[in-house]
């Protein structure tokens, strides 16, 4: 039985490259479905018919299994996401095998180099010449005593933070992720809230994690936010409630992802005010809330066992052998599209 399974492998993987090669001209991500989840997701990947998040998974390798680093996207939204895995094989990522060290010494040379907490390192590249943009494109890796815990592109790191369930939570002016280092792989699970900038200057200039969901941002001209990371289903309840109107333009969904738990007098220098993100139950004004007054809505809490027994996929793959027919389907029908 291996030695089918490895012949299949090698006459999939020629006519992949040859089929790759084919059409290198024509940029696209290519979809490949889950028959069944890999174990190392359990935890983390929320079904399609989930009551509240779902999960698109990205990967940077065309075989999951094989896969340095897989980001796993936890979306609030109502529209059912296909049950599988995105690889984008533009991003330079998976042009160079995900080889962060060869990766690392090819860069023009090294932007900033940060120590955080006395043992990560937090390394930022000029990857300009080897982004699909007409843009500078920052490659950050971050380090904990000299082992890759998380890498990635267009987004600069502010704070890291190793918390008591193993887990490494990175939080950036845009994305927060909670990292799982397994011996053979990162899986990043990953969380947006929401925050946008119509003009890169409008950033934050400090992240700070106050607690494992909840995390600080500080302007230039001195606004502090504090955001919450993941929001329960009753946070979606209440968020719906208390802004959608029948007359909206904007279905229900639209206004549950506000996460601004509070924010000093300080003028707004994010959104302009634009695009209200205030939670149901924002503050504003007052004393900067202690990170220990947090302390309900932990990320363990938000999420619940039983939220998790319920919205979690149980499949047990084990490795390439049981994404093979997955990869054998979308081929062929990517071939002939």
């Amino acid at each position: 039985m291996k030695r089918l399974h490895c012949i299949i492998f090698v006459l999939l993987v020629a006519v992949c490259i040859g089929a790759v090669c084919a059409k290198a001209r024509r940029p696209e991500m290519l979809f490949v479905p889950f028959f069944t989840v890999p174990d190392y997701l359990n935890g983390v990947y929320y079904a399609p018919d989930s009551p509240l998040y779902r999960s698109q998974v990205l990967c940077y390798n065309w075989n999951i299994a094989g896969a340095g680093m897989i980001v796993v996207d936890e979306r609030l939204d109502q529209k059912p996401l296909l049950r599988g895995y995105y690889y984008d094989y533009r991003h330079f990522l998976s042009r160079n095998h995900e080889n962060t060290d060869k990766l690392c010494r090819e860069m023009p040379g090294l932007i900033k180099r940060t120590v955080k907490h006395g043992r990560y390192e937090i390394l930022q590249y000029d990857a300009g010449h080897l982004a699909d943009y007409q843009m500078n494109r920052p490659f950050s890796v971050i380090k904990d005593k000299g082992r890759v815990i998380w890498y990635g592109t267009g987004e600069t790191p502010g704070d890291v933070r190793l918390l008591d369930d193993g887990r490494y939570m990175i939080a950036t002016p845009w994305t927060v992720y909670y990292v799982r280092a397994y011996p053979k792989r990162l899986v990043a699970e990953k969380y947006t809230g929401g925050r946008m900038w119509f003009r890169p200057w409008d950033g934050p200039q400090e992240v700070r994690i106050l607690t494992d969901n909840v995390i600080s941002l500080k302007y230039k001209g001195g606004a502090i936010e504090h955001w919450k990371v993941r929001l329960s289903a009753k946070d979606v309840e209440k968020n719906i409630e208390k802004y959608y109107r029948p007359d909206s333009a904007q279905p229900e969904w639209f206004y549950a992802n506000e996460c601004l738990l509070w924010r000093n007098g300080s003028v707004f220098s994010g959104t302009g005010g634009k695009v209200p993100k205030e939670m149901w139950c924002f503050r504003k004004g007052g004393p900067e809330p202690a990170p220990e007054s947090y302390s309900d809505i932990s990320y363990e809490k938000t999420v619940g066992r039983k939220d998790k027994a319920a919205a979690l996929d149980a499949g047990e793959a084990k490795g390439f052998p049981a994404l093979l027919p997955g990869m054998i389907k979308t081929f062929f029908a990517e071939l002939f599209a």
